[in-house]
């Protein structure tokens, strides 16, 4: 079975070992999806990323409030190596055939969940 893919935007910001989330000091977050607008509002906590487990408790959580908001994305766990190991968010279009762009990243949880757009991969339905 082929790995089918939506575009993927990779965050900059590092989740390991953990994220804390502080109500109206880093709680939201908000992104373009090919010029529509959505905003998420994480729930207040300290969020665990296992990189031995490639799993991580934000994923969750920014998935749940995606899924709130039907927004068209989902979000996954990416690991990069760039002089060091992290683990980072992933926006990544349920579309996996068309292009989509998602971009205009801004919100209190910016900087802590997700930093710069460290790279976008295309769509692969193969």
């Amino acid at each position: 079975m082929a790995v089918q893919n939506g575009v993927m935007v990779w965050g900059s910001s590092p989740l390991n070992p953990q994220v804390t989330i502080t109500l109206s000091v880093n709680d939201d977050f908000s992104f373009s999806v090919d010029g529509t607008t959505y905003q998420i509002v994480i729930d207040q906590g300290t969020y665990v990323t296992s990189k031995e487990h490639f799993t991580s408790d934000l994923v969750a959580e920014v998935n749940k409030q995606l899924n709130a908001v039907s927004a068209p994305v989902k979000a996954r766990l990416g690991g990069v190596c760039w002089d060091i190991h992290k683990d980072v968010l992933i926006l990544e279009h349920k579309d996996t055939t068309s292009h989509h762009v998602i971009d205009n990243f801004a919100g209190t949880a910016k900087d802590t969940i997700f930093g710069e757009v460290l790279m976008t991969t295309p769509p692969n339905s193969q």
